[in-house]
């Protein structure tokens, strides 16, 4: 075996392999020379490397690892922990499992001295049990079953550990939680360690034959099941749930129990457990948190087998919600996300029973709660509500309400502008160190100066991804915001999530930005070339002429959108040479080996522009920093998108400026630049 160092591979030596031994036994040398018969002293020194390691300390230590619960000493509960669990059990009010497993810990340290191994065993048992977090408020589960670590991180070398962690559980684990379920009286407690004794037993069970046990874990007992369900409803009906929300968690976890076990006494006490806590819960407060127990019933529904009545019920409490909640003469009640929430949850309950029309009615009344909360706020917020409103409408097949809401947001759209507020910093650079850079991108000759003009001012993908992901190593809250990217029109174009989420967007939203960073260079670079080599409108065209991508009749209208941009008319510059690059882009796709047609209704038609970008032959032969350049600058929505924006009358005439017309003159100089070597062409298909 050997280990990977900066240096080479390193022969691991006796300490580090018995080093290894007792990290996965969860052994301290103390612990482990114990076991092994082996003096203090002595094990120091085999894992410090000053002794070598006999071969029968070595094949001890596997043996260990092949069965460890057998050598593991059987867990022994401290008297600091009984005495704390004692009290606890017979205190009549709620208990929150992780701040008294934080007590529990508090009670053990405050003995002092170090535990024996079964104390330390007892210690995970009584504390690392209340300390395993719910499926349902963890995220994406580590293991797959019900409970999941409360925390986890890994370290320099890629291990990874979990706190609590499952590896620490073998039988005897079990069997503790077992006696710890029939032992105390508080529900919350029962519940708790009998649900670990069942779930952590089967989970061990299904997970035996593939982690290579030799010998079968403990099997799952289902009292165990049984005594949990019971305890988590005899905690919601003794008032001992700390609130709604882990009233509403005791009792979908003991339906899920119940259809496990397919146990339907237990299934019928926890139905109606759950309607009579919900009703209670209204009763108290009408603004209760109605979709803790709609999730229940919905997700549930099978195995709650409920009746007609009972779906009555469900469907009855979701309606006085939604009126609640969309009553615009109750502002301290009216709250059309929750509305919008309610109408969803009654729709399914709706169509489900095939009432289609009182589904309608449900999502239109929450539709014109929210257009009457957008009303009366500011217009970036007022477009921010009803956005999501048109794709519900749209979706219900509404196209009436779609269009009055899209009217609204147009209307409201030049407010919201206003609302914009411009930031400017100065940023000054040396003129001789300007100039000097702008006579080496000019180069030596016209060609030349061709080439560094688009070479020096190419936007690249990984230096700007690189970029976003230093920014936001500072800027830690606007990294982890998303970005709305919002045309004149009012309408978002682009929703962009945060650089941990989408790094592609926010490296694209970059690089659009840098367009704008980097636009006076590019137009010194130009100007400076212009001079330096006398360049007109003749010398362009006819170095352009040689381009294998600009055909007799398109050299024409390329002509007369340098003529504008010469004459600094950036409105038909831009309108006129865009389409001209689309069209060289298409061929030069097409000279790669690549289709560039596709069949329409009445005949065939040109593929558009960011097909061509993504097409499989582009995307293996351009490189990837002109393909993102290019893209950010012509089609991609994150980014500047000048292709779609302005061909199809979306812009504002602000965007027509110097700045643009220069990127795109840019690029079309990036295209003239372009040959195709035909024998390096693959014939793979594209």
């Amino acid at each position: 075996m050997t280990e990977d160092t900066p240096r080479g591979p390193r022969a691991l030596t006796d300490a580090d392999l018995i080093r290894e031994h007792l990290e996965a036994l969860k052994l301290s040398q103390r612990e482990a020379g114990r076991q092994l018969g082996i003096d203090n002293r002595t094990m120091r020194y085999y894992c410090a490397g000053q002794l070598p390691v006999p071969p029968a300390v070595m094949l001890a230590l596997q043996q260990l690892r092949a069965a460890p619960a057998q050598n593991a000493a059987p867990p022994v509960v401290h008297p600091a922990l009984q005495e704390t669990l004692k009290a606890a059990d017979c205190d009549p009010r709620p208990i929150d499992e992780y701040d008294f497993a934080s007590r529990l810990h508090t009670a053990l340290t405050a003995v002092g001295g170090e535990l024996e191994p079964a104390e330390k065993r007892g210690a995970f048992a009584v504390i690392g049990g209340l300390r395993f977090m719910t499926r349902h408020l963890h995220g994406t589960p580590v293991w797959d079953m019900h409970w999941q670590p409360l925390s986890s991180f890994t370290d320099s070398q890629d291990r990874v550990y979990n706190d609590p962690d499952t590896a620490h559980v073998d039988d005897e684990i079990i069997t503790e939680w077992s006696r710890l379920a029939s032992a105390v009286q508080h529900p919350v407690l029962r519940a708790r360690y009998a649900d670990l004794a069942w779930e952590v037993a089967k989970f061990r069970t299904s997970a035996a034959p593939e982690a290579g046990q030799t010998m079968a874990p403990i099997r799952p007992n289902p009292a165990n099941a049984r005594l949990a369900i019971d305890a988590y409803l005899d905690a919601v009906d003794g008032k001992l749930a700390r609130d709604v929300f882990v009233a509403g968690a005791y009792i979908g976890r003991a339906v899920e129990l119940s259809a496990t076990i397919r146990d339907p006494q237990r299934m019928q006490r926890a139905k109606d457990t759950l309607f009579a806590y919900r009703a209670t819960a209204e009763a108290t407060d009408p603004t209760y948190p109605f979709w803790v127990f709609d999730n229940i019933a919905w997700e549930q529904r099978d195995a709650l087998d409920l009746s007609a009545e009972e779906k009555t019920t469900a469907i009855a409490a979701l309606e006085r919600a939604l009126a609640l909640r969309t009553d615009q003469t109750d502002p301290k009640h009216f709250d059309p996300h929750s509305a919008q929430d309610t109408a969803d949850r009654l729709g399914r309950w709706r169509r489900q029973l095939g009432e289609d029309t009182e589904a309608r009615r449900a999502a239109d009344t929450a539709g014109r709660a929210m257009e009457a909360a957008a009303e009366k706020a500011s217009a970036l917020t007022a477009i921010a509500l009803l956005e999501g409103q048109v794709a519900r409408y749209r979706n219900a097949g509404d196209a009436d309400s779609a269009a009055r809401v899209e009217q609204t947001i147009r209307r409201r759209a030049p407010e919201a502008r206003g609302e914009f507020r411009r930031f400017e910093t100065r940023y000054e650079v040396p003129k001789d160190e300007l100039d000097n850079w702008a006579d080496q991108v000019a180069g030596a000759t016209f060609e030349q100066g061709l080439a560094r003009v688009v070479g020096a001012n190419l936007i690249r993908k990984g230096k700007t991804e690189a970029q976003v992901l230093e920014l936001a190593k500072t800027a830690v809250l606007s990294a982890r915001l998303n970005i709305s990217i919002m045309r004149d029109d009012g309408f978002a174009s682009a929703i962009i999530g945060s650089v941990e989420d989408d790094l592609e967007g926010r490296t694209v939203h970059q690089a659009a930005n840098d367009f704008g960073y980097s636009a006076p260079f590019l137009n010194v670079a130009l100007t400076h070339f212009r001079a330096k080599h006398a360049v007109d409108l003749e010398r362009l065209m006819s170095w352009l002429g040689q381009s294998p991508f600009f055909s007799e009749s398109r050299l024409a209208l390329v002509s007369d959108g340098l003529s504008a941009w010469l004459a600094e008319d950036w409105v038909k510059a831009i309108h006129v040479l865009v389409p001209q690059i689309e069209a060289a882009l298409r061929d030069l796709l097409s000279e790669l080996g690549g289709s560039v047609m596709k069949p329409g209704r009445h005949g065939f038609q040109s593929i558009p522009l960011g097909e061509v970008l993504s097409a499989p032959r582009f995307v293996a032969q351009v490189p990837e920093d002109v393909r993102f350049h290019l893209r950010v600058l012509l089609t991609d929505p994150r980014g500047i998108n000048l292709r779609n924006e302005a061909l199809h009358g979306l812009a504002a005439h602000q965007l027509f400026g110097r700045g643009i017309a220069n990127w795109v003159v840019h690029a079309l100089i990036l295209v003239g630049l372009v040959r195709v070597n035909r024998r390096a062409t693959p014939p793979a298909p594209g």
